[in-house]
């Protein structure tokens, strides 16, 4: 007899993850910042910091240590936020997913 697992909110697998910087510029946007002079202050670039806000570039280690400093949101949430966008983009790659079917299969041989 095999125990039947109990699904908790902690197995739920979202549809759409959400990127850090959606989350930085809503935080900018509350707090009036202005996307051009946070990027001059912070020494980034404004189109690269901009293509983060965007959701066009990943945010990375760095830049999300200069966001913590400034505006005290911690940057290892931030990561993970990003590391979860990351996946959740990879698992829905139509031909990820097909490579993956066929290493399982290849796996479940060996």
């Amino acid at each position: 007899m095999t125990e039947k697992k109990k699904f908790s909110a902690n197995d739920a697998i979202p549809f759409i993850a959400p990127h850090p910087g959606e989350i930085i510029k809503e935080e900018l946007e509350f707090r009036g910042i202005s996307q051009r002079r946070f990027a001059k202050e912070i020494g980034v670039s404004y189109s690269q910091f901009n293509e983060i806000l965007n959701a066009k570039r990943p945010l990375n280690a760095e830049i999300a240590l200069l966001i913590e400093a400034v505006l005290g949101i911690n940057a290892a949430p931030l990561l993970k936020i990003q590391m979860d966008y990351n996946l959740l983009q990879t698992k829905n790659n139509p031909s990820f997913v097909h490579r993956l079917s066929s290493l399982r299969r290849v796996a479940a041989v060996l």
